[in-house]
């Protein structure tokens, strides 16, 4: 009975891919009843949560707001997420605690195959001498209110 969060990946009937961020207080038991109700099929399921009590309900709503604004951002794959959760304020420790814990879970989703976080790096044929820092970059920065990542 841990809190986390959990990314369902599927298929739409035309083929179209979809994802769905969700959290719970109980993250194992919500994900054995929830994909039922996503009008997609679910292909493959990924859980986040904490080895050690020290993960909130807060924390999982903080990082579960700011995976779905990653995603939206990056337009990589559709959600299928009508709303992008409220977050509570936390602390700047705690920020930065989420931050690094959101860094990590970014790392592992993108290694297991949902690499829907970060925007592309355009690639620019023209000559080096010819590109400038922006043509050839693009960063992606999640500002809220309780604290930014990049």
């Amino acid at each position: 009975q841990k809190p986390g969060i959990y990314l369902v990946l599927g298929k739409t009937d035309d083929g179209g891919d979809r994802l769905y961020i969700g959290e719970s207080d109980d993250v194992a038991k919500r994900v054995q009843s929830h994909p039922d109700g996503l009008n997609f099929e679910v292909t493959e399921i990924l859980l986040f949560t904490s080895k050690d009590e020290n993960l909130t309900k807060t924390h999982i709503a903080w990082l579960e707001h700011a995976l779905i604004a990653k995603a939206k951002a990056s337009k990589r794959i559709t959600l299928a997420n009508n709303q992008i959760p409220s977050i509570k304020p936390l602390s700047k420790p705690e920020q930065a605690t989420m931050l690094e814990f959101l860094s990590n879970l970014e790392l592992v989703a993108q290694t297991a195959g949902f690499a829907f976080f970060a925007t592309s790096t355009r690639t620019d044929h023209t000559s080096q001498s010819e590109q400038t820092p922006k043509e050839d970059t693009e960063i992606l920065s999640l500002k809220t209110k309780f604290g930014t990542a990049e």
